[in-house]
């Protein structure tokens, strides 16, 4: 009697038309996002020479840890009647290619991290906890918030007063000084 053989079918052949196998390359930290709600994104390019950009969804089987960039080969599978809050695209890992480790060095502390230190010190504290987060060889911070102070609830009102603390571009670091708290609360506020 002879013996019978199942062989399965190629798993590429057993995918559906519609399902995709792409390459995503996901940097070594993620970011403040706002989608639906707050949450943290992946920051995602689909070739090595691309700009990041934000990933709003989740990646099935995959788990993440900072401070590597990974090349990934994940499933793109179109999900059929997704939810209006919802990803019309259910993204599932395949294969990690590649994770490579990476010395994380951040451009400027997040706005939650900076406020959960604001909020919490009190207006004549000592400020070295909030020079060493905004770290003070940083370019990018304003020295001068003591001038804007009077000013920052306009910024704020306008939408632009944690960038006006954050990201001017003309000053290598914050001053000392309650002042400078001060001016972080109520950019932290708007």
């Amino acid at each position: 009697m002879g013996a019978v053989v199942y062989v399965a079918p190629a798993a590429a052949e057993m995918r559906k038309a519609d399902e995709e196998i792409v390459t995503l390359f996901v940097g070594p930290e993620q970011v403040d996002c706002v989608g639906v709600a707050p949450q943290q994104c992946y920051q995602v390019r689909y070739a090595p020479d691309e700009d990041y950009q934000y990933f709003y969804s989740s990646i099935q089987g995959f788990t993440y840890t900072p401070g590597y960039e990974y090349e990934l080969l994940v499933q793109k599978t179109p999900v059929a009647n997704p939810p209006a809050d919802g990803s019309s695209i259910r993204w599932t890992l395949v294969d990690v290619v590649m994770m490579t480790p990476v010395a994380v060095t951040s451009a400027s502390p997040s706005r939650a991290e900076v406020c959960a230190v604001v909020t919490t010190m009190p207006d004549a504290g000592d400020t070295d906890a909030l020079l060493t987060l905004l770290g003070t060889d940083r370019e990018g911070v304003i020295t001068d918030l003591e001038a804007m102070s009077a000013n920052m609830q306009q910024y704020n009102d306008e939408g632009y007063g944690w960038q006006n603390v954050m990201d001017n571009p003309y000053s290598p670091a914050p001053q000392p000084g309650p002042w400078l708290i001060g001016a972080l609360r109520l950019a932290c506020e708007g």
